[in-house]
């Protein structure tokens, strides 16, 4: 990426700028754009692809960090959930063996059958 743009930095100074900077006084007298201009166009011209691959870069990272942050918290909801799932099959196969136990009474007493010890 920042060789693109250095490569399209490149060309257009080699368009826009050659015959402005080759024609450029040693003072300035009027006849031209000042030594200076010429150094800040060279410093943004390499500065803005730098900066914008910093920016995309940035981007990137934090878009892998809310992915991640986003994956970490399905995982732990998950896990919670399986927790949950653990803790409920024994306390429902306890509540179900206890409504046996007592439907198994209440119908001999019904019946009036002897119980088994």
């Amino acid at each position: 990426m920042i060789s693109f743009f250095l490569l399209v930095r490149e060309q257009l100074e080699s368009t826009l700028f050659q015959d402005i900077s080759r024609n450029a006084p040693d003072g300035n007298n009027g006849s031209g754009p000042p030594f200076k201009m010429f150094i800040y166009v060279q410093m943004l011209t390499y500065l803005a692809p730098l900066l914008f691959s910093i920016a995309i870069k940035t981007t990137k990272q934090l878009m892998k960090t809310e992915t991640e942050r986003k994956e970490a918290a399905h995982v732990k909801l998950q896990s919670e959930l399986q927790h949950l799932h653990y803790q409920l099959q024994p306390h429902f196969f306890l509540i179900l063996s206890i409504t046996f136990i007592r439907w198994s009474i209440f119908h001999r007493i019904r019946l009036k059958l002897p119980f088994i010890v």
